[in-house]
């Protein structure tokens, strides 16, 4: 018996969705619209250090190279329709953060920001670019017309849920980096 190749890919991305939700449970409506609705009011400074100068053998300080600004930096979170309360907190506060630090970014087109839900069959395009499983954070940074994606898995020990500032500058550090051109 052959399996097609979206077969393969179906069965494949099931399987992985079902282990991958093992800390979400079933919430109800109501548990739901008041996930997405805890947006936090915390202000996080950003902070930020000067670059050190390498030196060469001779002790010297050499020059540092600007680092070549990315033509664009998207932002994609991705989730399942059937979500948990850690699920809805990665969406509102990731979310917050970018309406706080970065509409001077998405009105530029420096920065464009996407929620998906990977199970909905219009956004099958996205899901197979970002290989989406689940709840996911990719932050793809764009150069010179070459994606460069990264998948953000790290949120998950972030503490979305019990600390809602700390959540929030890592998500505000990582978007950083890949307007810096750092991926």
């Amino acid at each position: 018996m052959q399996i097609s190749k979206n077969g393969l890919l179906i069965i494949l991305v099931t399987g992985v969705i079902l282990i991958s939700c093992c800390s979400c449970t079933a919430t109800s409506d109501n548990d739901q619209q008041a996930g997405q609705t805890a947006v936090p009011m915390v202000e996080t400074p950003a902070v930020t250090t000067p670059p050190v100068k390498p030196s060469d053998s001779t002790g010297m300080e050499q020059s540092l190279q600007p680092t070549t600004p990315p033509l664009r930096t998207d932002v994609i979170y991705t989730h399942m329709t059937q979500r948990c309360k850690t699920c809805l907190c990665f969406e509102s506060r990731i979310k917050w953060v970018i309406d706080k630090y970065y509409t001077d970014e998405i009105d530029s087109g420096k920065l464009t920001f996407l929620i998906i839900n990977a199970q909905d069959k219009k956004n099958v395009d996205l899901v197979n670019k970002y290989g989406v499983v689940g709840s996911q954070l990719f932050i793809n940074t764009v150069v010179d017309g070459k994606d460069h994606i990264r998948d953000v898995s790290e949120i998950w020990n972030w503490d979305c849920n019990n600390d809602p500032p700390g959540f929030c500058e890592k998500v505000q550090d990582a978007i950083d980096r890949s307007l810096e051109g750092k991926y």
